[in-house]
Protein backbone atom coordinates (compact mmCIF):
# COMPACT_ATOMS: atom_id res chain seq x y z
CA UNK A 1 0.00 0.00 0.00
CA UNK A 2 1.55 3.16 -0.66
CA UNK A 3 1.29 6.38 1.59
CA UNK A 4 0.92 9.52 0.51
CA UNK A 5 4.19 11.80 0.37
CA UNK A 6 5.15 14.33 2.95
CA UNK A 7 5.15 17.84 1.29
CA UNK A 8 7.84 20.14 3.36
CA UNK A 9 5.09 21.94 5.17
CA UNK A 10 3.27 19.24 6.62
CA UNK A 11 5.85 18.31 8.44
CA UNK A 12 6.39 21.30 9.65
CA UNK A 13 3.40 22.20 11.24
CA UNK A 14 3.47 19.02 13.53
CA UNK A 15 6.16 20.65 16.66
CA UNK A 16 4.54 24.38 15.84
CA UNK A 17 0.80 22.39 16.87
CA UNK A 18 2.62 20.92 19.68
CA UNK A 19 4.25 24.55 21.34
CA UNK A 20 0.62 26.06 21.04
CA UNK A 21 -0.61 23.45 23.08
CA UNK A 22 2.10 23.84 25.70
CA UNK A 23 2.05 27.13 25.82
CA UNK A 24 -2.06 27.50 26.42
CA UNK A 25 -1.30 24.49 29.27
CA UNK A 26 1.45 27.07 30.33
CA UNK A 27 -0.97 30.04 30.36
CA UNK A 28 -3.89 28.46 31.59
CA UNK A 29 -1.92 27.28 34.19
CA UNK A 30 -0.51 31.28 35.26
CA UNK A 31 -3.95 32.09 35.18
CA UNK A 32 -4.95 29.59 37.40
CA UNK A 33 -2.29 30.02 39.95
CA UNK A 34 -3.31 33.94 39.82
CA UNK A 35 -6.92 33.19 40.25
CA UNK A 36 -6.01 30.77 43.39
CA UNK A 37 -3.31 33.45 44.68
CA UNK A 38 -6.13 35.80 44.13
CA UNK A 39 -8.72 34.30 45.25
CA UNK A 40 -6.60 33.18 48.69
CA UNK A 41 -5.75 36.68 49.46
CA UNK A 42 -9.36 37.31 48.93
CA UNK A 43 -10.20 34.95 51.07
CA UNK A 44 -7.86 36.32 54.05
CA UNK A 45 -8.67 39.97 53.46
CA UNK A 46 -12.46 38.68 54.01
CA UNK A 47 -11.18 36.85 56.75
CA UNK A 48 -9.35 40.09 58.23
CA UNK A 49 -11.85 42.24 57.68
CA UNK A 50 -14.30 39.97 59.39
CA UNK A 51 -11.94 39.61 62.21
CA UNK A 52 -11.65 43.36 62.54
CA UNK A 53 -15.37 43.91 63.04
CA UNK A 54 -15.34 41.49 65.22
CA UNK A 55 -12.90 43.03 67.09
CA UNK A 56 -14.42 46.36 66.86
CA UNK A 57 -17.88 44.96 67.93
CA UNK A 58 -16.09 43.36 70.89
CA UNK A 59 -14.92 46.97 71.68
CA UNK A 60 -17.81 48.57 71.01
CA UNK A 61 -19.56 46.10 73.88
CA UNK A 62 -16.84 46.71 76.62
CA UNK A 63 -17.35 50.57 76.31
CA UNK A 64 -20.82 49.55 76.23
CA UNK A 65 -20.55 47.77 79.15
CA UNK A 66 -19.05 50.76 81.14
CA UNK A 67 -21.14 53.26 79.82
CA UNK A 68 -24.35 50.78 81.70
CA UNK A 69 -22.01 50.78 84.86
CA UNK A 70 -21.43 54.39 84.96
CA UNK A 71 -25.64 54.79 84.84
CA UNK A 72 -26.52 52.27 87.53
CA UNK A 73 -23.94 53.86 89.82
CA UNK A 74 -25.38 57.23 89.01
CA UNK A 75 -28.81 55.74 89.40
CA UNK A 76 -28.04 54.27 92.57
CA UNK A 77 -28.14 55.58 96.08
CA UNK A 78 -25.62 52.81 97.51
CA UNK A 79 -24.02 50.16 95.93
CA UNK A 80 -22.61 48.52 99.15
CA UNK A 81 -19.17 47.45 99.62
CA UNK A 82 -19.07 43.97 97.34
CA UNK A 83 -18.96 43.64 93.54
CA UNK A 84 -21.51 43.90 91.32
CA UNK A 85 -21.39 41.80 87.99
CA UNK A 86 -23.93 41.95 84.86
CA UNK A 87 -24.29 40.77 81.02
CA UNK A 88 -25.26 42.50 78.25
CA UNK A 89 -26.35 41.89 74.46
CA UNK A 90 -25.82 44.26 72.32
CA UNK A 91 -27.76 44.41 68.84
CA UNK A 92 -24.63 43.14 66.77
CA UNK A 93 -24.66 40.43 69.10
CA UNK A 94 -21.83 40.73 71.19
CA UNK A 95 -22.17 40.44 74.58
CA UNK A 96 -20.27 42.39 77.26
CA UNK A 97 -19.28 40.93 81.03
CA UNK A 98 -18.85 43.83 83.37
CA UNK A 99 -17.63 43.89 86.70
CA UNK A 100 -18.39 46.83 89.38
CA UNK A 101 -15.47 46.57 92.45
CA UNK A 102 -16.37 49.78 95.07
CA UNK A 103 -13.33 50.84 96.34
CA UNK A 104 -14.60 51.18 99.87
CA UNK A 105 -17.75 50.83 101.76
CA UNK A 106 -18.65 54.34 100.92
CA UNK A 107 -20.67 54.25 97.96
CA UNK A 108 -18.26 56.73 96.35
CA UNK A 109 -15.83 55.19 94.57
CA UNK A 110 -15.45 52.44 92.25
CA UNK A 111 -13.28 50.25 89.46
CA UNK A 112 -15.17 48.93 86.45
CA UNK A 113 -13.60 45.76 84.10
CA UNK A 114 -15.48 45.13 81.21
CA UNK A 115 -14.65 42.49 78.58
CA UNK A 116 -16.50 42.58 75.39
CA UNK A 117 -16.91 39.56 72.87
CA UNK A 118 -18.00 38.82 69.02
CA UNK A 119 -17.04 35.29 67.98
CA UNK A 120 -15.11 34.46 70.22
CA UNK A 121 -12.77 37.54 70.19
CA UNK A 122 -12.52 39.94 73.13
CA UNK A 123 -11.62 43.06 74.23
CA UNK A 124 -11.33 44.80 77.53
CA UNK A 125 -11.74 48.08 78.81
CA UNK A 126 -11.94 49.52 82.01
CA UNK A 127 -11.74 52.74 84.46
CA UNK A 128 -9.40 52.67 87.22
CA UNK A 129 -11.20 55.13 89.61
CA UNK A 130 -14.62 56.17 89.21
CA UNK A 131 -16.17 58.29 91.71
CA UNK A 132 -18.98 60.51 92.43
CA UNK A 133 -18.44 64.40 93.05
CA UNK A 134 -20.37 65.83 96.22
CA UNK A 135 -22.12 69.05 97.28
CA UNK A 136 -18.76 69.72 99.23
CA UNK A 137 -17.34 70.13 95.86
CA UNK A 138 -18.50 73.78 96.59
CA UNK A 139 -16.63 76.36 99.02
CA UNK A 140 -20.18 78.15 98.92
CA UNK A 141 -23.77 76.29 97.22
CA UNK A 142 -26.89 78.20 98.14
CA UNK A 143 -30.17 77.78 96.17
CA UNK A 144 -31.63 80.96 97.55
CA UNK A 145 -29.24 83.85 98.22
CA UNK A 146 -31.39 85.85 99.92
CA UNK A 147 -30.91 88.84 98.11
CA UNK A 148 -27.55 89.25 100.19
CA UNK A 149 -24.48 90.78 98.67
CA UNK A 150 -20.85 89.80 98.19
CA UNK A 151 -19.22 92.81 99.26
CA UNK A 152 -15.74 94.84 98.70
CA UNK A 153 -12.94 93.37 101.01
CA UNK A 154 -14.42 89.94 100.78
CA UNK A 155 -12.26 86.66 100.21
CA UNK A 156 -14.59 83.33 98.62
CA UNK A 157 -12.29 80.52 98.45
CA UNK A 158 -13.58 77.72 96.43
CA UNK A 159 -16.19 77.67 93.79
CA UNK A 160 -19.49 78.94 94.45
CA UNK A 161 -23.37 78.48 93.01
CA UNK A 162 -25.92 80.19 93.89
CA UNK A 163 -29.85 79.05 92.33
CA UNK A 164 -30.72 83.25 92.04
CA UNK A 165 -29.41 86.35 91.47
CA UNK A 166 -25.29 86.90 93.54
CA UNK A 167 -25.37 90.35 93.99
CA UNK A 168 -22.07 91.97 94.18
CA UNK A 169 -21.16 95.26 95.67
CA UNK A 170 -17.89 97.47 95.09
CA UNK A 171 -16.41 100.82 94.37
CA UNK A 172 -13.30 103.05 92.60
CA UNK A 173 -10.50 104.16 95.09
CA UNK A 174 -9.05 107.43 94.77
CA UNK A 175 -6.50 105.63 93.12
CA UNK A 176 -8.85 104.15 90.03
CA UNK A 177 -8.48 100.49 91.90
CA UNK A 178 -11.11 98.80 91.63
CA UNK A 179 -12.45 97.32 95.16
CA UNK A 180 -14.48 94.62 95.27
CA UNK A 181 -15.00 91.08 96.49
CA UNK A 182 -12.20 88.33 95.60
CA UNK A 183 -13.32 85.05 94.33
CA UNK A 184 -10.47 81.99 94.42
CA UNK A 185 -12.72 79.99 92.09
CA UNK A 186 -15.28 79.89 89.18
CA UNK A 187 -18.84 81.49 90.24
CA UNK A 188 -21.65 79.93 88.78
CA UNK A 189 -25.36 80.94 89.08
CA UNK A 190 -28.31 79.61 87.82
CA UNK A 191 -30.45 82.61 86.79
CA UNK A 192 -28.89 84.65 83.43
CA UNK A 193 -27.17 87.39 85.03
CA UNK A 194 -25.00 88.60 88.55
CA UNK A 195 -26.87 91.58 89.94
CA UNK A 196 -25.17 94.65 91.58
CA UNK A 197 -22.08 96.17 90.18
CA UNK A 198 -20.49 92.76 89.04
CA UNK A 199 -17.54 94.42 86.98
CA UNK A 200 -15.86 95.17 90.61
CA UNK A 201 -16.13 91.23 91.59
CA UNK A 202 -12.38 89.77 90.85
CA UNK A 203 -10.77 86.34 90.17
CA UNK A 204 -7.52 85.33 92.24
CA UNK A 205 -5.63 82.67 91.16
CA UNK A 206 -5.69 80.20 94.23
CA UNK A 207 -1.98 79.54 93.87
CA UNK A 208 -1.74 83.43 94.73
CA UNK A 209 -2.51 83.99 98.80
CA UNK A 210 -5.10 86.70 99.50
CA UNK A 211 -2.22 87.75 101.94
CA UNK A 212 0.26 88.42 99.83
CA UNK A 213 -1.61 89.05 96.28
CA UNK A 214 -0.92 92.62 93.86
CA UNK A 215 -3.71 94.45 92.71
CA UNK A 216 -1.98 92.95 89.58
CA UNK A 217 -2.83 89.76 90.07
CA UNK A 218 -7.08 90.37 89.77
CA UNK A 219 -8.76 89.74 86.45
CA UNK A 220 -11.74 91.36 87.29
CA UNK A 221 -15.17 90.96 85.52
CA UNK A 222 -14.33 92.33 82.22
CA UNK A 223 -10.98 90.95 82.08
CA UNK A 224 -12.19 87.48 82.82
CA UNK A 225 -15.75 86.66 82.23
CA UNK A 226 -15.36 82.94 82.08
CA UNK A 227 -14.44 83.04 85.81
CA UNK A 228 -18.50 84.29 86.06
CA UNK A 229 -21.04 81.30 84.85
CA UNK A 230 -24.84 81.92 84.42
CA UNK A 231 -27.70 79.50 83.48
CA UNK A 232 -25.71 76.68 85.43
CA UNK A 233 -28.04 73.68 87.24
CA UNK A 234 -27.29 72.06 89.94
CA UNK A 235 -29.77 69.23 91.56
CA UNK A 236 -31.78 70.35 94.42
CA UNK A 237 -30.71 69.76 98.39
CA UNK A 238 -34.34 68.19 98.72
CA UNK A 239 -33.27 65.15 97.11
CA UNK A 240 -30.86 64.49 99.29
CA UNK A 241 -32.10 60.71 100.71
CA UNK A 242 -32.30 60.68 104.19
CA UNK A 243 -34.02 57.22 104.47
CA UNK A 244 -31.51 55.98 102.02
CA UNK A 245 -28.70 57.11 104.21
CA UNK A 246 -30.45 55.33 107.55
CA UNK A 247 -30.87 52.07 105.80
CA UNK A 248 -26.98 52.19 105.08
CA UNK A 249 -26.68 53.30 108.87
CA UNK A 250 -28.59 50.37 109.69
CA UNK A 251 -26.75 48.16 108.09
CA UNK A 252 -23.33 49.06 109.07
CA UNK A 253 -24.32 50.08 112.70
CA UNK A 254 -22.33 48.43 115.68
CA UNK A 255 -22.79 48.24 119.56
CA UNK A 256 -21.13 50.94 121.06
CA UNK A 257 -19.16 48.60 123.62
CA UNK A 258 -17.00 47.33 120.21
CA UNK A 259 -15.90 50.72 119.78
CA UNK A 260 -15.71 51.78 123.89
CA UNK A 261 -11.86 52.50 124.92
CA UNK A 262 -12.83 51.79 128.44
CA UNK A 263 -12.91 47.59 126.70
CA UNK A 264 -11.26 47.45 123.24
CA UNK A 265 -7.73 49.24 122.47
CA UNK A 266 -7.11 50.89 119.71
CA UNK A 267 -5.42 48.55 117.91
CA UNK A 268 -8.33 45.91 118.00
CA UNK A 269 -11.10 48.41 116.64
CA UNK A 270 -12.93 47.47 113.86
CA UNK A 271 -12.95 50.37 111.21
CA UNK A 272 -15.91 51.36 108.67
CA UNK A 273 -18.49 51.42 111.18
CA UNK A 274 -21.75 52.85 111.41
CA UNK A 275 -23.87 54.27 114.94
CA UNK A 276 -27.23 54.47 114.32
CA UNK A 277 -28.86 57.26 117.13
CA UNK A 278 -32.40 58.25 117.99
CA UNK A 279 -33.96 61.20 119.43
CA UNK A 280 -31.89 64.04 121.08
CA UNK A 281 -28.38 63.42 120.77
CA UNK A 282 -24.66 65.20 121.62
CA UNK A 283 -21.70 64.53 120.80
CA UNK A 284 -18.38 65.60 121.72
CA UNK A 285 -14.77 65.04 120.62
CA UNK A 286 -11.41 64.70 122.13
CA UNK A 287 -7.83 62.98 121.66
CA UNK A 288 -6.52 61.03 123.93
CA UNK A 289 -2.93 59.21 124.50
CA UNK A 290 -2.97 55.59 124.44
CA UNK A 291 -0.01 53.38 123.52
CA UNK A 292 1.93 56.50 122.82
CA UNK A 293 -0.01 57.02 119.79
CA UNK A 294 -2.67 59.58 119.80
CA UNK A 295 -6.26 58.25 119.11
CA UNK A 296 -9.32 60.11 118.73
CA UNK A 297 -12.91 59.75 121.14
CA UNK A 298 -16.26 60.63 120.09
CA UNK A 299 -18.19 60.96 123.69
CA UNK A 300 -21.99 60.43 122.92
CA UNK A 301 -24.98 61.37 125.21
CA UNK A 302 -28.29 59.88 124.02
CA UNK A 303 -30.94 58.00 126.17
CA UNK A 304 -32.23 55.49 123.99
CA UNK A 305 -29.17 53.87 123.08
CA UNK A 306 -27.42 53.96 126.19
CA UNK A 307 -30.42 54.08 128.73
CA UNK A 308 -28.77 57.42 130.37
CA UNK A 309 -27.71 60.77 129.48
CA UNK A 310 -24.40 60.55 130.56
CA UNK A 311 -21.21 60.99 128.26
CA UNK A 312 -20.27 57.34 126.83
CA UNK A 313 -16.85 57.30 124.85
CA UNK A 314 -16.21 55.36 121.53
CA UNK A 315 -13.21 55.58 119.28
CA UNK A 316 -13.95 58.57 116.82
CA UNK A 317 -11.95 56.29 114.08
CA UNK A 318 -13.95 53.36 113.73
CA UNK A 319 -16.71 55.23 112.68
CA UNK A 320 -17.97 56.60 109.05
CA UNK A 321 -21.14 57.35 109.53
CA UNK A 322 -23.31 59.19 112.38
CA UNK A 323 -27.16 58.74 111.89
CA UNK A 324 -29.40 60.60 114.33
CA UNK A 325 -32.90 59.11 113.57
CA UNK A 326 -36.39 61.00 114.91
CA UNK A 327 -37.74 59.56 117.85
CA UNK A 328 -41.08 60.00 118.68
CA UNK A 329 -41.50 57.84 121.99
CA UNK A 330 -40.21 57.71 125.77
CA UNK A 331 -39.72 60.58 127.57
CA UNK A 332 -40.51 63.65 125.97
CA UNK A 333 -37.55 66.19 126.77
CA UNK A 334 -35.54 62.78 124.56
CA UNK A 335 -37.51 63.08 121.87
CA UNK A 336 -36.55 64.51 118.09
CA UNK A 337 -33.41 63.96 116.43
CA UNK A 338 -31.87 67.82 117.22
CA UNK A 339 -28.22 67.30 117.37
CA UNK A 340 -25.54 69.51 119.41
CA UNK A 341 -22.11 68.90 118.35
CA UNK A 342 -19.94 70.34 121.21
CA UNK A 343 -20.40 70.31 125.17
CA UNK A 344 -22.93 73.56 125.88
CA UNK A 345 -22.35 73.54 129.40
CA UNK A 346 -18.12 74.32 129.49
CA UNK A 347 -17.69 74.99 125.61
CA UNK A 348 -14.59 72.40 124.99
CA UNK A 349 -13.17 72.70 121.53
CA UNK A 350 -14.23 69.63 119.82
CA UNK A 351 -10.86 67.98 118.61
CA UNK A 352 -11.61 65.92 115.60
CA UNK A 353 -9.58 62.85 115.06
CA UNK A 354 -11.30 60.28 112.20
CA UNK A 355 -13.00 61.06 108.89
CA UNK A 356 -16.48 60.88 109.44
CA UNK A 357 -20.12 62.18 108.53
CA UNK A 358 -22.30 63.18 110.66
CA UNK A 359 -26.14 62.88 109.68
CA UNK A 360 -29.49 64.37 111.86
CA UNK A 361 -32.96 64.30 111.08
CA UNK A 362 -33.22 67.63 112.69
CA UNK A 363 -31.49 70.97 113.76
CA UNK A 364 -27.83 70.99 114.40
CA UNK A 365 -26.29 73.46 116.58
CA UNK A 366 -22.37 74.13 116.89
CA UNK A 367 -21.59 75.51 120.50
CA UNK A 368 -18.37 75.78 120.64
CA UNK A 369 -14.84 75.08 118.27
CA UNK A 370 -15.19 72.25 116.19
CA UNK A 371 -11.28 71.23 114.50
CA UNK A 372 -9.45 68.57 113.07
CA UNK A 373 -6.40 67.06 115.54
CA UNK A 374 -3.74 67.48 112.07
CA UNK A 375 -3.95 70.98 110.94
CA UNK A 376 -1.84 70.13 108.26
CA UNK A 377 -4.58 70.17 105.32
CA UNK A 378 -2.11 69.01 102.93
CA UNK A 379 -1.94 65.05 104.49
CA UNK A 380 -4.80 65.45 107.48
CA UNK A 381 -6.56 62.44 107.45
CA UNK A 382 -8.91 64.16 109.78
CA UNK A 383 -12.27 65.06 107.78
CA UNK A 384 -15.61 66.05 109.10
CA UNK A 385 -19.13 65.89 107.17
CA UNK A 386 -22.05 67.27 108.85
CA UNK A 387 -25.57 67.36 107.04
CA UNK A 388 -29.00 68.50 108.66
CA UNK A 389 -32.53 67.51 107.62
CA UNK A 390 -33.17 71.16 108.86
CA UNK A 391 -31.11 74.05 109.51
CA UNK A 392 -27.25 74.34 111.15
CA UNK A 393 -26.89 77.02 113.62
CA UNK A 394 -24.14 78.24 115.71
CA UNK A 395 -25.14 79.72 118.95
CA UNK A 396 -22.83 81.86 120.77
CA UNK A 397 -23.72 85.18 122.43
CA UNK A 398 -20.33 86.06 124.25
CA UNK A 399 -17.41 87.66 122.61
CA UNK A 400 -14.93 85.86 120.89
CA UNK A 401 -13.63 83.74 117.56
CA UNK A 402 -15.23 80.64 116.90
CA UNK A 403 -13.30 78.32 115.06
CA UNK A 404 -15.42 75.89 112.88
CA UNK A 405 -13.43 72.58 110.25
CA UNK A 406 -15.81 70.66 108.04
CA UNK A 407 -18.37 70.36 105.52
CA UNK A 408 -22.01 71.89 106.48
CA UNK A 409 -24.59 71.19 104.79
CA UNK A 410 -28.78 72.10 105.85
CA UNK A 411 -31.11 70.75 103.34
CA UNK A 412 -33.82 71.59 104.03
CA UNK A 413 -35.78 68.23 103.65
CA UNK A 414 -38.05 68.53 106.73
CA UNK A 415 -41.34 69.86 105.57
CA UNK A 416 -41.41 73.75 106.68
CA UNK A 417 -37.84 74.23 107.06
CA UNK A 418 -35.81 76.67 104.91
CA UNK A 419 -32.38 74.83 105.21
CA UNK A 420 -30.69 77.35 106.32
CA UNK A 421 -26.78 77.61 107.65
CA UNK A 422 -26.11 81.09 109.96
CA UNK A 423 -25.91 82.53 113.30
CA UNK A 424 -28.31 82.34 115.94
CA UNK A 425 -29.51 86.24 117.22
CA UNK A 426 -26.67 87.29 114.31
CA UNK A 427 -27.98 91.23 114.58
CA UNK A 428 -27.97 91.00 118.64
CA UNK A 429 -25.29 90.80 121.51
CA UNK A 430 -22.70 92.85 119.52
CA UNK A 431 -19.60 91.86 117.91
CA UNK A 432 -18.67 88.33 119.05
CA UNK A 433 -14.92 88.17 117.00
CA UNK A 434 -14.14 85.91 113.47
CA UNK A 435 -15.61 83.02 112.73
CA UNK A 436 -12.99 81.18 110.87
CA UNK A 437 -14.50 78.19 108.53
CA UNK A 438 -12.07 75.90 106.32
CA UNK A 439 -14.17 73.55 104.11
CA UNK A 440 -17.92 73.78 102.42
CA UNK A 441 -20.99 75.97 103.45
CA UNK A 442 -24.18 74.44 101.54
CA UNK A 443 -27.35 75.34 102.19
CA UNK A 444 -31.46 75.54 100.86
CA UNK A 445 -31.01 79.52 102.12
CA UNK A 446 -27.80 81.41 102.72
CA UNK A 447 -28.14 83.08 106.35
CA UNK A 448 -26.25 85.89 107.81
CA UNK A 449 -23.51 85.68 110.83
CA UNK A 450 -23.38 88.91 110.98
CA UNK A 451 -24.26 92.65 110.69
CA UNK A 452 -22.92 96.10 108.91
CA UNK A 453 -24.04 99.03 108.20
CA UNK A 454 -21.83 101.14 105.60
CA UNK A 455 -17.98 100.16 106.86
CA UNK A 456 -19.15 99.55 110.51
CA UNK A 457 -19.44 95.93 111.96
CA UNK A 458 -22.29 95.70 114.54
CA UNK A 459 -23.53 92.38 115.55
CA UNK A 460 -22.11 89.00 115.06
CA UNK A 461 -19.01 87.59 113.62
CA UNK A 462 -16.82 88.73 110.46
CA UNK A 463 -16.46 85.38 109.09
CA UNK A 464 -13.26 84.24 107.06
CA UNK A 465 -13.79 81.60 105.15
CA UNK A 466 -10.54 78.58 103.07
CA UNK A 467 -11.79 75.99 101.02
CA UNK A 468 -10.69 72.48 102.03
CA UNK A 469 -9.15 71.29 98.48
CA UNK A 470 -9.33 67.51 99.28
CA UNK A 471 -13.00 67.83 99.56
CA UNK A 472 -12.81 67.96 95.30
CA UNK A 473 -11.80 64.50 94.71
CA UNK A 474 -12.22 62.54 98.57
CA UNK A 475 -14.85 64.22 101.13
CA UNK A 476 -15.61 63.08 104.05
CA UNK A 477 -17.83 59.12 103.77
CA UNK A 478 -21.11 59.42 102.63
CA UNK A 479 -21.82 62.80 101.73
CA UNK A 480 -24.43 63.49 99.73
CA UNK A 481 -23.23 63.15 96.06
CA UNK A 482 -24.68 65.24 93.09
CA UNK A 483 -26.76 63.50 91.49
CA UNK A 484 -26.11 62.22 87.95
CA UNK A 485 -22.56 63.68 87.75
CA UNK A 486 -19.51 61.07 87.17
CA UNK A 487 -15.60 61.99 87.05
CA UNK A 488 -13.32 59.62 85.86
CA UNK A 489 -9.89 58.67 86.12
CA UNK A 490 -7.39 56.19 84.37
CA UNK A 491 -9.47 54.77 80.88
CA UNK A 492 -7.61 51.77 79.75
Amino acid sequence: MKHPEQTPESAASTPKQGSALLMVVIVILIVTTICTVSLSNSIAQMKLSRQQTWMEQAHFAAEAGVEEAARLITQTTYMGASETTFSMTLASGATASVVITPKNNRGREFAIYSVGTQNGVQREVGIARLYKPSYLDYGHFHEDFADLWWIYGRYIDGKTWTGNTQNIYGYTLPSGEKWGPIFSATNETAVDAFGGYPEYAAKLDPSISFADYAYEDLEFWNDNPDGYETDVSKPALLTVDFEETATIAAALNIDPALIDPDTVSANNMPKGKALLLKGQTELRFSTVTEGGEEVGIMEIRNYDKFGNFDWNPVYSEAIDLVYVEQLDSGPEEHQGADLMLGDWDNRTANIIKGNLTIWAEDDITIPTHLVYSDQNLETSNDKLGVISRDDIWFEQTYAGDLVIQGGFIATGVEEGTLGEFGLKEYDQHGVRGKLYITGSRVSQRVYPTGVFSGSSFLHGFITEHQYDERFLEDPPPFTPALDFEMRYEDWY
